[in-house]
């Protein structure tokens, strides 16, 4: 018997309410399409005929937990090799991306300070140095997703600042609505927010100046970096986009 399901949407009734169930056809099709899943479609009932309103919430309940576990196995994705010229441009960038940071850092605030050089720089240099088309390793990512989460930490600390396990949760929290809600998606950015709360005593004291020195500058020099090296390979272009 073909496999086709019932409705593409089931609504079960319920003390004058509806429980509304999303069932795409073309979902059911790909699970039935695995042997191993077809008698446990067949269990549940998807397709037979019309029981109880009680066994039909169960299933449909069943349904949505087999489901959410399925959704867990993932895929498997074929990885190609990489290239020695690729990752030796991506070795210069970050040496040269970092280097630039210490350089700017000397000239500006001399040897003993270490301002610009915090660890979030790190998973930045990463991604714009080895992965610079991704839309996360763009300019207005980079900046100003760092900008907006360092904010985002240093409104944690002032609203937080006797508890640090929460002030630091919170930061991270806000830092990746804040770049969500601005398209401003930069992962390493995350860890600018979290540094407002857990870096050291003179980092906390620079307040809301924290997310313009050494944040903003540290990125602006990444960015300047990035974009002289990586389109120094005939295989780059960098960026994609500036905003």
């Amino acid at each position: 018997m073909p496999l086709q399901a019932r409705k593409p949407l089931k609504t079960i009734a319920t003390q004058g309410k509806s429980l509304m169930v999303q069932l795409p056809e073309s979902f059911l099709r790909a699970l039935a399409a695995r042997k191993k899943v077809r008698p446990y479609l067949c269990l549940l009932g998807i397709y037979g005929k019309k029981n109880s309103m009680a066994a039909h919430v169960v299933r449909v309940i069943a349904l949505r937990i087999a489901v959410y576990i399925m959704k867990m196995r993932g895929q498997r994705v074929e990885r190609g090799g990489f290239s020695l010229q690729d990752v030796g441009w991506s070795f210069v960038g970050a040496l040269l991306g970092m280097l630039a940071l210490a350089e700017v850092n000397i000239a500006m605030w001399g040897r003993t300070e270490q301002g610009l050089v915090i660890g979030s720089m790190g998973a930045s240099a990463m991604l714009v140095f080895s992965a610079p088309g991704v839309p996360f390793a763009q300019p207005r990512n980079v900046i100003a997703g760092h900008i907006v989460s360092a904010l985002m930490g240093v409104l944690a600390q002032f609203l937080l600042a006797g508890s640090p396990w929460l002030a630091s949760a919170l930061a991270v929290a806000l830092a990746v609505a804040a770049m969500q809600m601005t398209a401003t998606q930069h992962p390493p950015a995350a860890a600018s927010a979290l540094i407002a709360v857990v870096g050291s005593p003179e980092l906390k004291a620079l307040g809301w100046l924290y997310a313009f020195y050494p944040v903003g500058i540290s990125v602006a020099v990444l960015v300047v970096v990035g974009v002289v090296v990586n389109n120094m390979s005939r295989r780059r272009v960098y960026p994609k986009n500036w905003w």
